[in-house]
């Protein structure tokens, strides 16, 4: 009896024991927990993987639908378009039967009127009776010939040319950037909007040495900028621009500007020249410093610690003057 009622005390468990090529015993705990878990996990992934099958099977079967659709509808098509140009070449038959047939119709004289003859007093027969007169047949009536005129060509429509113009240019240096600035207002003066590219050419005095100097920087060819280049610009109406660029050569004088628009393409849009005078002045050298003047004997000299300050002296009353104590 006592060793039943033990027994019955304890709670029947599973337990792996796992043992290492050292003869060490390796215990897994929870076990059977365990191994529900991996198999919900697999039926569960399973279950999700069948899903996932019968979707894309119908996906597949819709997409395989769509496309046989899309086949007989292409059919339709080209038996609608084979249609239409039979239709076209039969109507062109008509016409050109028709232009032939009228004017044959149209040549053909009527035909003429069988004459009546009526026989004299003197000869024989009866002069009261006359023969029977044949029948009058009405002649056909001529058809009329419709002229088949063709239909002009529709031409493209031409976008209007840009037009644009350029007033109140300015020129100016800035000496402590070491910049030349130009500013000016450019117009639009064609129909819709106008966009390109501009660029300024500054000239010094003609000579074996002119200078040509670009803003912004664009390579010339024979004193005229790259059409591909510049500053850019769109326009319904009118704007300011500004360019500017360095330059640092003292002494140098510019006497003419032109300034030259291009179309986005390369076309070239305007060329107009202003006079200038711009001067670029020499550089300032840097100012001495003064030696420092000395003193006067009557001033005071005494300098006060940093950050202190003297107190000032009181002036003396006047009757203390020129007493002696």
């Amino acid at each position: 009896m006592k060793k039943n009622s033990i027994a019955s005390k304890f709670e029947k468990s599973w337990t792996v024991l796992l043992v290492d090529g050292k003869g060490r015993v390796r215990r897994i705990r929870n076990f059977r927990q365990k191994l529900w878990a991996i198999a919900g996990l697999s039926a569960g992934a399973l279950i999700v993987a069948a899903v996932m099958g019968v979707l894309y099977g119908g996906m597949v079967q819709k997409q395989i639908a769509l496309s046989e659709e899309a086949d007989a509808l292409r059919e339709e098509i080209t038996a609608l378009q084979q249609q239409n140009e039979l239709l076209k070449v039969r109507a062109v038959r008509v016409e050109a039967q028709a232009g032939k047939t009228a004017p044959s119709a149209a040549s053909t004289p009527p035909p003429a009127k069988p004459s009546i003859a009526v026989p004299a007093a003197g000869e024989s027969g009866d002069a009261t009776t006359s023969s029977p007169a044949p029948p009058v047949t009405a002649a056909p009536s001529p058809v009329a010939e419709v002229p088949v005129t063709a239909t002009p060509e529709k031409k493209p429509e031409q976008k209007p040319e840009p037009r644009v113009d350029v007033e109140g240019l300015k020129v100016a240096y800035q000496t402590d950037t070491e910049t030349i600035e130009a500013q000016f207002v450019i117009k639009n003066t064609g129909q819709g909007s106008a966009g390109g590219r501009a660029v300024v050419v500054l000239h010094t005095e003609e000579g074996p040495s002119a200078l040509r100097f670009s803003l912004p920087s664009v390579p010339l060819r024979d004193g005229r900028p790259v059409g591909n280049r510049g500053r850019r610009f769109s326009i319904s109406r009118f704007m300011t621009l500004k360019l500017q660029r360095k330059f640092a050569e003292p002494g140098m004088r510019f006497t003419s500007a032109e300034v030259y628009a291009y179309s986005l393409e390369g076309q070239a849009l305007l060329e107009k020249t202003f006079e200038v005078a711009l001067d670029i002045p020499e550089k300032k050298a840097p100012a001495t410093t003064a030696p420092n003047p000395e003193p006067p004997e009557d001033s005071d000299t005494t300098v006060a610690p940093l950050g202190l300050s003297l107190p000032e002296p009181k002036p003396e009353p006047e009757e203390t003057k020129g007493t002696l104590p």
